[in-house]
């Protein structure tokens, strides 16, 4: 119980610092921001971030099926989508804890079920922190791009030594051996330019929201902003980001001149497109996924 009241606590710190970042700003420049945000565009970036959970289900669905397991790639997209509805109305932004129960009530077993939900978020988590470590060192110097190549190299060597003890154990033979399917050359290609494709639609997406409210920066260092605010916002802090995303954008898009309504605008616009995503996934939710098989 005490960690669930810890959970929903975390959830309540991002509501907070979006409440306090609202009392520091003109909300009436912020909806009028949003008011005349381009529909067209808006649009747009609704169906640019379908197309990321397309792609993100093509990766997890590959990976599912060297586990052992069966999975269509619509079924694959409904679970994701529906992970994205778990991880909004849930503390500790557990979406994927839900795909791994999908995969067991599938026959699949517990532990080889969590693994690949594990695999399939790692490699966001990998690519995700390769880009960080460029952002970083794109936009604050040498210095802050070292300690983020840090960061990723412990944390590369640390999966190292838990892949190796893996290898060592029991374990392995009853549940990880897709762990060999999953690390053949052919299958790590899938896996990783799939992920560099959701990325790249990822900012994509972005920037059809920013191009909306008319924030003009210059690519690389959008791109950059965005990769070092997406980092922020992977931790569960909040609903789908909610505040940590405003507060990210305001602090690494302000030097490059963005107005603080104009930032506040654009994380509003991106939990918007997220809670579209969500509400689409709270109904396949509520008929259940296994019909779609």
């Amino acid at each position: 119980m005490a960690k669930k009241h810890y959970l929903w606590l975390l959830k309540g710190i991002g509501i907070a610092i979006f409440l306090w970042i609202f009392s520091q700003i003109d909300f009436f420049e912020v909806t009028e921001t949003i008011r005349e945000a381009d529909p067209l565009l808006l649009v747009v970036s609704l169906f640019v971030l379908l197309s990321i959970c397309a792609v993100k289900s093509v990766r997890f669905a590959a990976i599912t099926r060297s586990a052992g397991g069966e999975m269509s790639l619509m079924k694959a997209f409904r679970l994701f989508i529906i992970a994205i509805f778990l991880s909004t109305i849930t503390p500790g932004r557990i979406g994927d804890l839900g795909r791994a129960v999908y995969l067991k009530n599938d026959g699949m077993n517990v532990k080889t079920a969590m693994s690949v939900a594990l695999i399939d978020r790692v490699a966001d988590l990998i690519v995700l922190t390769s880009l960080c470590v460029v952002s970083a060192w794109y936009l604050f110097g040498n210095f802050w791009g070292l300690i983020a190549l840090l960061v990723l190299v412990v944390g590369i060597f640390a999966m190292r030594l838990s892949l190796s003890w893996t290898k060592m154990s029991d374990a392995r033979k009853t549940w990880l051996q897709f762990l060999d399917v999953v690390s053949r050359p052919t299958m790590l290609f899938a896996v990783l330019s799939t992920t560099l494709l959701g990325w790249f639609l990822h900012f994509v997406w972005c920037v059809a929201i920013a191009e909306s409210i008319g924030i003009d920066v210059p690519l690389l260092p959008f791109a950059a902003s965005i990769t070092l605010t997406s980092a922020v916002t992977m931790f569960p802090i909040a609903p789908t980001g909610l505040g940590t995303r405003e507060a990210a954008l305001l602090f690494f898009l302000g030097p490059f001149a963005v107005e603080a309504p104009k930032a506040v605008a654009l994380g509003i616009l991106m939990f918007a497109s997220y809670i579209v995503c969500s509400l689409i996934g709270g109904f396949w939710w509520l008929r259940g996924v296994r019909s779609a098989a």
